[in-house]
Formats: structure tokens, C-alpha cells, sequence
């Protein structure tokens, strides 16, 4: 069977839904980001690149696209803001989720302990992280050829696990490491971006 396929309305870029960000249009008119690709209506795809979704933002095009007559008024930018809101927020959220099933180590001693023994599938690093800290674990992760990403600040990896701060983690399970860089990418794109 084949696989549905859809196009950036910006560059027509084509591909599988996966790789796109959705826009869909409430019976309002009022325009929001669907990025569990699961609400009712038509939808338009965009590349989760700043310029595509900028462009895929045109109020002709987007009208053209969701065969629409009229949107409630909005701002590019707004738009932009919440959707790096939103994708952050997805990647934190396969985090909780590895977190709640006993999937996710934390500390610099499960880390260690986790890498040596071959379970880690991802290195998440927080942002406020020691020199030495950074330098050694990704000097690890490097050589064992395991992911390593800079998301959260040591508070906010800490609230993860209910704890005051948390420099590193890793996620064990290599489903939930493949959604987690799957989010972790199209945010980090459109951070990248200079959203």
C-alpha cells in the first residue's frame, strides 16, 4: 500500500506527512499548528524550516491552501514564537514520557554507568552544564557514537526527575530516542533559524 505523501505549500517540497509541520483552520477561521497531525479538517504542510513556514504563513497562500474564504487576523511572528514554543514543549514531553516509563537515567553516575554498559541511546546535556562536564561527556558520547543534545537548564532537567538540578540524562529506549531527536530536531531547526 502506498504511503500518503504531502507538499510544503511553500518550496513544494514533497514528502511523507512526518516530515512536515500541519496548519489547520478552526471552524472559526482562526489558524493553529497541528503537530500531532490528528485534527479534522483540511490541513497545509510546511517544511519545518523558518523560511517555508514564514512564506507558508502568506495569508493568499494559506487561504488557497485550507480552501478558505477568510482568517482571523494574525501575526507572522506571533505564529512563529508559538510554534517554537510548541516544538520545544513536544521534545520535552517525549522526555516526561521516557521519565515515567523508566526509560531515562539521570545524573553523572547512572550516565556513566548507563554509557559503559551500552543502554544509553541519547545524551541529553543541560544548557548550564560544567566546562568539564561537556567536554568529558561528549567526549563519551562522540566515542561511543551516541547522540548528544543541549536542551534544558540544570533546574528544569531536575523538575523532570523531582529534584533540585540535573546536569545530564540519557534515554535508554531506542523507540522513545527516535521520537525524542525526531522533536528535538525540528526545534532545534527552527531555533537555529533565528526564529
Amino acid at each position: 500500500m502506498p504511503q500518503p505523501e504531502r507538499m510544503c505549500i511553500a518550496c513544494r517540497a514533497k514528502g511523507s506527512p512526518r516530515e512536515f509541520l500541519r496548519i489547520v483552520a478552526t471552524p472559526d477561521n482562526t489558524i493553529i499548528w497541528d503537530l500531532k497531525q490528528k485534527l479534522p479538517g483540511r490541513g497545509a504542510h510546511v517544511c519545518p524550516q523558518t523560511r517555508c513556514v514564514s512564506k507558508g504563513l502568506e495569508k493568499k497562500k494559506l487561504m488557497h491552501a485550507l480552501r478558505v474564504e477568510e482568517l482571523s487576523p494574525f501575526s507572522v511572528q506571533e505564529k512563529l514564537t508559538e510554534l517554537q514554543i510548541l516544538l520545544r514543549n513536544q521534545a520535552l514531553n517525549s522526555l516526561k514520557i521516557g521519565v515515567k516509563a523508566r526509560k531515562v537515567l539521570s545524573g553523572y553516575t547512572q550516565v556513566q554507568q548507563g554509557m559503559k554498559k551500552g543502554l544509553a541511546k541519547v545524551l541529553v546535556l543541560a544548557d548550564d552544564i560544567s566546562l568539564d562536564r561537556r567536554n568529558e561527556l561528549s567526549a563519551d558520547a562522540a566515542r561511543l557514537q551516541i547522540p548528544c543534545v543541549f536542551l534544558l537548564s540544570q533546574e528544569e532537567m531536575g523538575s523532570l526527575f523531582a529534584t533540585a538540578q540535573r546536569s545530564c540524562l540519557v534515554i535508554t529506549d531506542t523507540g522513545l530516542a527516535s521520537t525524542f531527536i525526531h522533536n528535538f530536531e525540528r526545534y532545534r531547526t527552527m531555533k537555529k533559524e533565528g526564529m
